[in-house]
């Protein structure tokens, strides 16, 4: 078990780091998301800069949202499967609401307040919405409020709303069973993309950065689980090399606008594989010191992923006051990290921890009641 724990802790600390350099290149070099496709449905690159920056590894460090979305699948359908006879709506959504809301909230009004925005959000209508909005996580629903206040909260949001559908998932795999749950749910997926592809790209049926969209990587996750709780592997062998070689299909993926939509479903398949190369292989110990400080900073990446934005910009700037060198620019992401993880950790040991124990207290008091 303690093994296990080391191990997803360890795909936190992963999956955070590919955030932040996705992030930390985006604020080095603003234009390289700035994303366009020629006619031909090549993409548009200006320059062989540009190019390099699209296709480099830092440019799919958003995969690390899906390795998130994975995770969360995962533990969230373990933890049921191991306490079916005791699981409770009431429990899960309490346990979920301690977990996720404080740090969120205080995080939340932090940059309310620090962002220049504290009179727009608490004194005028269209600014107090969009405040509300973020404070019940529904702000990724409308166009208008999805990177407002903080940019990567809309992935909270998601989150949010993945664990509100949750019951329906255990409905639908009660009644077909987890695989055909998840290729239902995949199908919706990607029939909801199909047709937004079909009408022009204009979001006409709200899937981009919706729950539809992101419902079959959490489903992708809970089907793990199963597996993982019954003893099964997804591949016997050569997990590792498959995982990587998809991965690479991702750089040729981009340079195409079609097969640029279908990348987060790559993305799903390789984390997927690879999670369960690592979790399947017991000669792989978190011993090493490399191991441990990836631990570490997985145990806070919730409270990274909450402050990291939006001030990593103004953070790399200050470092680059140092020296304008263009390598000297790259590596002062490395103390921009090393600022965020300190406060991060505080975070996580004076918020994230103590309202996850008074939510315990609270349940046990109800519990003797």
């Amino acid at each position: 078990m303690k093994q296990h724990l080391q191990k997803i802790d360890f795909l936190r600390g992963i999956a955070i780091l590919m955030v932040f350099v996705f992030h930390s290149e985006s604020a080095l070099y603003p234009d390289f998301l700035v994303l366009t496709y020629k006619q031909n449905g090549i993409i548009n690159a200006p320059g062989v800069k540009s190019l390099i920056l699209n296709l480099s590894p830092p440019a799919f460090g958003w995969t690390g949202v899906t390795l998130f979305f994975i995770i969360s699948g995962f533990l969230i359908h373990l933890g049921y499967l191991r306490n079916q006879d005791s699981f409770s709506i009431r429990t899960f959504y309490s346990k979920r609401f301690w977990r996720i809301f404080p740090a969120y909230w205080l995080a939340l009004f932090f940059f309310c307040f620090c962002t220049g925005g504290f009179w727009l959000y608490f004194f005028y209508r269209t600014g107090f919405e969009n405040f509300v909005l973020h404070v019940f996580a529904l702000h990724n629903l409308l166009p208008a409020t999805f990177y407002t206040i903080n940019p990567s909260y809309w992935s909270i949001a998601v989150e949010v709303q993945l664990y509100l559908i949750y019951p329906v998932l255990l409905y639908v795999r009660k009644r077909i069973g987890i695989g055909k749950t998840f290729i239902l749910i995949l199908l919706l997926s990607l029939t909801t993309l199909m047709l937004e592809i079909i009408f022009d790209n204009k979001n006409v049926f709200g899937y981009r950065y919706s729950v539809i969209e992101f419902w079959f990587e959490w489903a992708a996750g809970a089907y793990m689980a199963e597996a993982y709780f019954n003893d099964k592997r997804i591949l016997k062998n050569a997990g590792l090399l498959i995982s990587l070689l998809l991965l690479l299909l991702l750089i040729p993926g981009k340079y195409f606008v079609y097969t640029n939509y279908f990348l987060i479903y790559i993305a799903t398949l390789s984390w997927v594989i690879f999670i369960d190369w690592l979790l399947g292989n017991k000669k792989i110990k978190m011993e090493s010191r490399f191991s441990k400080l990836i631990i570490n900073i997985g145990l806070c990446s919730y409270s990274i992923y909450l402050i990291h934005q939006p001030f990593l910009f103004d953070m790399v700037n200050f470092f680059n006051i140092i020296s304008n060198k263009h390598l000297t620019r790259i590596l002062n992401i490395v103390p921009a990290f090393a600022v965020i993880f300190l406060i991060s950790w505080s975070l996580y040991q004076y918020v994230e921890l103590p309202s996850v124990a008074f939510g315990n207290k609270l349940r046990k008091r109800k519990e003797n009641q």
